[in-house]
């Protein structure tokens, strides 16, 4: 079992986001199988070796955290995607190719109430869209991060923008 999380981050090797494997291996000659649960990036590593006990324990507290998470959200009350957006006058536009390790970035001037630019991975649609958009623009505007825009304006941002593209060496861009 893998997992992407966020943030995504910057290593030598480019940015990558961190992810968390689960393995289970029955090795010869052991009476149980072996858990090994790791979790970084290619840059840095963590882990760690579970007992089926221990094991157990986790589970036990990941289902009680999940149950406390779902009797404390109230879907209903959020906004929909279509009136946040309205409301926010946010745009959103879909990268058109597919960015390894790119998951989203919004950019606008939220103070002064001016248009909010969401870019969202290439093929993203329904609930993962929603949710994309959704945490992009919260993060753009619960962040303080501010920037200076060639203008002069300040605008705030969120995410990380897709990487441009590196041309081959002698070819011009179309």
């Amino acid at each position: 079992m893998e997992l992407a999380l966020h943030p995504v981050i910057h290593t030598k090797y480019g940015r990558e986001a961190e992810t968390l494997d689960l393995v289970m291996q029955h090795m010869p000659h052991a009476p149980l199988p072996q858990l090994d649960l790791t979790i970084g990036t290619t840059a840095k590593w963590h882990h760690v070796e579970m007992t089926f006990e221990e094991a157990d324990r986790l589970r036990a507290c990941l289902n009680e955290f999940i149950a406390q998470g779902r009797e404390y959200a109230r879907p209903d009350s959020v906004a929909s995607l279509r009136e946040l957006v309205d409301y926010c006058g946010a745009r959103i536009v879909e990268h058109g190719s597919d960015v390894k390790g790119f998951f989203g970035h919004a950019v606008g001037d939220t103070r002064q109430g001016g248009p909010v630019w969401v870019t969202v991975p290439h093929g993203t649609a329904g609930p993962r869209l929603e949710d994309r958009v959704k945490h992009l623009l919260a993060e753009i505007h619960e962040t303080q991060r501010e920037l200076t825009a060639q203008d002069g304006s300040t605008v705030r941002e969120a995410g990380a923008p897709p990487e441009l593209p590196s041309w081959p060496a002698g070819q011009a861009a179309a």
